[in-house]
Formats: structure tokens, sequence, C-alpha cells
């Protein structure tokens, strides 16, 4: 009985292994940032001002990075200010 127990549990940890290994290799990054992704944009406010645009994942990231900084440094202006 425990023997069936035994290779039942090797079974259930061994075949997710083999899946996860058996998976084709990543795509390359170029093919990856150029992948179009499209979000709907509301305006504040309204219900109706709603916007889908469409990027790719490379300019996404960008316009993401570009809000990143503007906040960094609003956040490190305040800190120098002392306010």
């Amino acid at each position: 009985m425990w023997v069936r127990t035994l290779v039942a549990a090797v079974v259930v940890v061994a075949v997710p292994m083999a899946v996860v290994g058996a998976r084709p290799a990543a795509k390359s990054k170029n093919n990856n940032s150029n992948r179009r992704i499209c979000q709907v944009r509301g305006e504040t406010g309204s219900r109706l001002g709603n916007v889908r645009v469409c990027r790719t994942k490379a300019e996404w990231d960008e316009i993401r990075a570009d809000e990143r900084a503007v906040v960094e440094r609003v956040q490190n202006r305040k800190v120098l200010n002392g306010t």
C-alpha cells in the first residue's frame, strides 16, 4: 500500500517538472518588445471620455519610466526643500 503512495507522490512531483522542462525557449526580447498592447484610458470625472490607446510594449515601458522619473524628481525636490 505504501509503495503505491510513494509512486503516486513521485509521479505528482516528476510530471510537472518534465512538462516545465519541455517548454520551448523564450522568445527573443525584440519580439516581446514589439508586441502591441492596448489600454483604455479614461478622462477624470467623465464616464464617457474613455479612449483606447495602443502602443508597443517598449513604448509603454518608456512612458512608465518617464512618469516614474517625474514622480521621483518631485519627491526629491520636496525632501530637499524640507516641506
